[in-house]
């Protein structure tokens, strides 16, 4: 399993201001295979961007 922290960073074209989303990747591993992948990404900023 690897886990990994980061931080997205974009601009959205339509307001041409810049937001930060934090999230959290989660790889499960087998063989040297991904076999699923989680992406949890915060809710609240991803909407505030949005909006």
């Amino acid at each position: 399993m690897i886990i990994t922290e980061h931080v997205v960073v974009g601009t959205l074209p339509t307001k041409a201001t810049t937001f930060t989303v934090p999230g959290l990747l989660i790889l499960h591993v087998r063989n040297g295979l991904i076999m699923r992948v989680r992406n949890y990404m915060d809710g609240s900023r991803v909407a505030s961007a949005r909006a």
